[in-house]
């Protein structure tokens, strides 16, 4: 721009130029953007002809100084409680520090002062008296250089521009210019898109401009409707447009309304982005923390299983033709045997692979608390309803909330929850007892589930509680006899040979060998004439193994008859002294009336010997026991056998087993 001592010095050399000119001459002036020529002819009056320029220069300099200070002056013109205020402002200058400032001053809310910091910077923006956005340019070195980018700036112009200042390599240019547009869309100051067509109706172009927040849907039907478009052309617009957006990753392939400090907010998933980097590039967007981050993660993963969008979880499989894991995804709703089916077919698995494969997946979902461990189907007023149950879930609450859901009367309540109870015990799903196994003095809970390994729960047990090692043996009898006295572990298990195989039977608490029998015979197919003779075998080895009385014995006391039980190699004193245990009301005195009763009955049902008869063997005393109802002379010659004794020695046996026996008859006639 021209100034006033530059003009003033052009008019007088003009001036003194004129008074030796004898000819007319033309000077070419420019003052700002605009060119003038002043012609002075020969002879004409110089002074005259410069008073008039003068005149329009000054009107010239004067629109020229006032729109260059309104270039480089923004006025902002307010209303405070009723009163009329200017902020100027001067290009450069920093004028949220100036807002600040005033605020301070008049002594404004914060509140207010947000306000107005919000309105200077839209009417800055506006006036181009600031850049619409600084787009950050990373270059060699670490260094980050700020673009700036006006209003009604193209990307193109605004990166040549930032390139030429810069002297950067022009190399840059395209993908900055790219960068820079997605930078505009994302903030809504460039459109998504602008799409060009031809109405189905006028056969006229249309022409549709799509930004960030803007409703697609909505636009696409104004337009439809603006062109008399019929629906099914609207409809292929409108998926060519998602489309082209999509793939031009303009248009997030997902959106996630998401509260941020109670404000909602957008988190966008774009075509071939990944939750985690969408999550990461939103969390710096909103400087969210590691804890907020964290949180934001397990909602966005739970959304995204929800939509299917995302695998609810992926398991590593080893196939048997060898090589790395092959990754097997689930997503929600997908049935498991027909995953696992397409995932066979892919991969080449044996219906015997992929059956182990369904079994194990099953395994594993229900430990991670991703499938049910178990469904159960009720009919509700003729209508089928389904309880599925989850590890760790409260199974009375879920019976509760299922009741509620289908109003159940309370009966029908306590009835499914008994069958779910017994269920879930039965299959292993629930703990079928719990117990507190004594360990020095201080009680601890174990719970037991039905086919556990009892070592197995004994030595996680003793994990859990710290103890020693040396704890086991006591805690596994404790566990023992409970479980076996509650008649969940058999008392005892016989092998039984049935058709060259062996098959074992249980005796459980509370069972008699006939009901032990019939339940084995059952369970086998087998015929029930066969019953009695295998009750007989296991009734032997029961009263072998002392887990019912060889003999009981009714003995009557005081007006009542009490039964008195004589175990498999139990002597007649100690079942005595247990009887009188068992039954605190007796005198103690009795004692040997009842010892010798008991032997006298034993002895004659043939249960205690009658006479045993000593013989020295190779300087060992040996008995040999003899029985009412008993063989003598077989007795002798299996005892014989038994110790080896020669056959030329065997009379001298049966001579002394006859005086024996003569000697005992004789006692016992007296």
């Amino acid at each position: 721009m021209i100034s006033k001592s530059c003009l003033f010095f052009t008019l007088i050399t003009l001036w003194q130029a004129s008074r030796w000119m004898c000819e007319t001459m033309e000077i070419p002036i420019s003052i700002g953007e605009q060119q003038f020529q002043i012609q002075l002819e020969d002879g004409a009056d110089a002074e005259s002809a410069i008073k008039q320029m003068t005149e329009r220069f000054k009107r010239v300099l004067s629109n020229e100084i006032s729109r260059r200070v309104q270039d480089n002056i923004l006025d902002v013109d307010l209303n405070l409680d009723g009163q009329q205020v200017r902020l100027r402002f001067k290009k450069g200058e920093d004028i949220v520090a100036k807002v600040e400032q005033f605020v301070t001053e008049r002594g404004l809310t914060p509140e207010a002062g947000q306000q107005l910091s919000v309105e200077v910077l839209r009417r800055a923006t506006m006036r181009d008296f600031l850049p619409l956005l600084f787009h950050e340019v990373h270059v060699d070195g670490g260094q980050i250089l700020q673009l700036p980018v006006y209003a009604g700036q193209s990307p193109d112009t605004a990166v040549t521009d930032f390139i030429e200042k810069q002297q950067l390599l022009p190399d840059f240019k395209d993908q900055l210019v790219k960068d820079l547009h997605v930078n505009l869309v994302g903030r809504g100051l460039a459109p998504l898109g602008t799409f060009n067509f031809a109405s189905s109706a006028t056969g006229e172009p249309v022409s549709l401009s799509l930004f960030v927040g803007e409703n697609m849907t909505e636009k696409v039907e104004a337009l439809c409707t603006q062109s008399a478009m019929s629906t099914t052309d609207c409809e292929e617009v409108h998926q060519e447009i998602t489309r082209a957006l999509k793939k031009e990753k303009l248009l997030p392939v997902h959106e996630f309304p998401i509260n941020i400090n109670q404000v909602p907010q957008i988190l966008r998933v774009f075509d071939g982005e990944t939750a985690g980097q969408a999550l990461k590039k939103f969390s710096a967007q909103h400087q969210l923390d590691e804890n907020a981050m964290k949180e934001l993660e397990v909602k966005l993963r739970e959304r995204l299983i929800n939509e299917g969008i995302v695998p609810v979880v992926v398991y590593p499989v080893r196939l048997a033709s060898g090589g790395p894991p092959v990754t097997f995804p689930l997503y929600k709703g997908a049935n498991l045997t027909s995953t696992v089916q397409d995932f066979g077919h892919k991969h080449s698995l044996s219906p015997e692979d992929a059956a182990s494969l369904t079994v194990e997946l099953q395994s594993e979902l229900r430990k991670d608390g991703l499938a049910p461990l178990v469904e159960f189907n009720f009919d509700i007023g003729g209508k089928k309803a389904i309880l599925p149950l989850f590890q760790g879930q409260n199974v009375t609450q879920q019976v509760l909330e299922f009741g509620e859901a289908h109003g159940i009367s309370a009966p029908t309540y306590a009835s499914i929850l008994s069958e779910v109870d017994a269920r879930l015990k039965s299959q292993g799903l629930a703990p079928l007892l719990s117990f507190d196994l004594d360990w020095q003095g201080a009680p601890l809970t174990l719970p037991y589930y039905k086919g556990t390994d009892l070592k197995q729960v004994v030595g996680e047990f003793i994990a859990l509680h710290s103890l020693p090692a040396s704890a086991e043996p006591a805690l596994l009898q404790q566990l023992t006899q409970r479980l076996t006295a509650l008649g969940h572990l058999p008392l005892l298990r016989l092998p039984i040979h049935i058709q060259d195989k062996e098959e074992l039977l249980d005796v459980y608490t509370g069972e008699n060998a006939t009901q032990a029998a019939e339940r084995f015979m059952s369970r086998l197919g087998l015929a029930p004439s066969l019953v009695p003779q295998l009750a007989a075998e296991v009734e032997r080895k029961m009263k072998a193994a002392k887990i019912i009385p060889l003999r009981e014995f009714a003995i009557g006391f005081g007006g009542q008859e009490l039964a008195f039980a004589l175990y498999f190699g139990e002597s007649v004193d100690a079942a005595v002294v247990r009887f009188l245990s068992l039954h605190s009301s007796l005198p103690a005195s009795s004692r040997p009336a009842l010892s010798q009763e008991i032997t006298r009955r034993a002895t004659q049902e043939g249960l205690l010997p009658f006479l045993q008869v000593p013989f020295n063997l190779e300087g060992k005393e040996v008995m040999l026991p003899l029985f009412h109802g008993q063989d003598v002379t077989k007795e002798v010659e299996a005892f014989g056998s038994a110790h080896g004794i020669q056959p030329a020695s065997m009379p001298i046996l049966h001579q002394a087993v006859q005086q024996a026996l003569t000697k005992y008859t004789s006692a016992s006639s007296l």
